[in-house]
């Protein structure tokens, strides 16, 4: 008979996601993640496999996060209203998360050059949030809120290029007045 876990999924992978966030994959050790994550090793490989699979899994729920956030924003406010906070918001994030950037930038970049499952996952999550952001484009410019002298496609992904920027940007640079003055020029398109 199966053991009964004894833990809450979502905060071990919470606590994963953190020590992954700001260490990397490759950097983090299953020592350090079943010391973090309060597991034991067999817990640690009974539930999640492997350390990729764990992961992946991280970096999942990091993706549904960060799409639910978006929707909220997007969904609930003018476009113009809704990239500006979409954008303050993420600049909060990179002042409080000590020049942890983005998960999904970091494992961009740490990972996706060789590692098809991590580039797939990533692709899939910035595409999902470019729609989100494509969606909003599109009904600000039926409604004349936002200018049809860009695509709205194209729009959404120089908007979030630009945030992926920002979140590299916060690693070496992380003066929020920079950053902001770098958000005052991205906004100014519409």
């Amino acid at each position: 008979m199966a053991r009964k876990q004894e833990f809450e999924r979502e905060d071990v992978i919470d606590s994963a996601m953190t020590l992954f966030w700001i260490q990397g994959c490759q950097a983090t050790t299953p020592m350090q993640l079943i010391t973090e994550m309060k597991l034991s090793k067999s817990s640690l490989y009974n539930t999640f496999q492997s350390k990729k699979k764990l992961y992946l899994e991280c970096l999942q729920t990091f993706i549904d996060q960060r799409v639910s956030v978006y929707r909220k924003i997007f969904e609930g406010n003018d476009f113009p209203v809704a990239l500006d906070l979409m954008f303050k918001r993420h600049l909060d994030a990179l002042a409080i998360k000590n020049r942890r950037g983005c998960f999904i930038v970091n494992s961009a970049i740490e990972l996706s050059p060789h590692d098809t499952e991590v580039e797939a996952l990533v692709r899939q999550g910035f595409q999902r949030i470019e729609n989100v952001i494509s969606k909003g484009l599109v009904k600000a410019q039926e409604q004349g809120l936002v200018s049809k002298n860009h695509q709205a496609e194209a729009l959404a992904k120089f908007f979030l290029s630009s945030s992926n920027g920002l979140s590299v940007m916060s690693k070496s640079n992380p003066e929020r007045e920079s950053l902001e003055k770098i958000v005052k020029i991205i906004l100014s398109v519409l």
